[in-house]
């Protein structure tokens, strides 16, 4: 299935997941709210729908929709997982990030979680680089 970016999902589309208008109407007032304040694909936009946006209740196909639709313009493998902030640097990404991410990625480089996309990049860019 191809999946639209949040910040082109309709009202109609979440109906049409099976959702009742009420509650359709809900959740697109509160993705557009989301997609506002953090954009249409962030870690933050995904942080604040899983908190404040799915729950079991609603069908799979909808948090789908909002998973990929987040991730649409991520890749062909989306992460599964993103941690916050304090977590991120708790991680072994994080920490070699701390340790060389200026020397990797020279200004690009603020912090490991706002920067991993583009050590991604570098990583795969540059397979030849022994990373320590």
């Amino acid at each position: 299935m191809a999946y639209k970016t949040l910040d082109s999902v309709t009202r109609a589309d979440i109906e049409s997941l099976g959702i009742n208008k009420e509650d359709a109407e809900r959740l697109y007032e509160t993705l557009i709210g989301i997609v506002a304040n953090y954009g249409a694909g962030t870690p933050q936009t995904w942080h604040h729908i899983s908190k404040r946006l799915l729950n079991p209740t609603l069908p799979f196909s909808f948090h789908q929709m909002m998973y990929y639709g987040c991730y649409k313009n991520f890749g062909p493998d989306p992460p599964a997982w993103i941690p916050d902030p304090e977590t991120a640097i708790l991680t072994n990404v994080g920490q070699l990030l701390e340790r060389q991410g200026k020397q990797l990625l020279g200004s690009k480089y603020k912090d490991p979680l706002s920067c991993f996309s583009d050590f991604q990049e570098f990583s795969v860019a540059n397979p030849e680089v022994a990373l320590m």
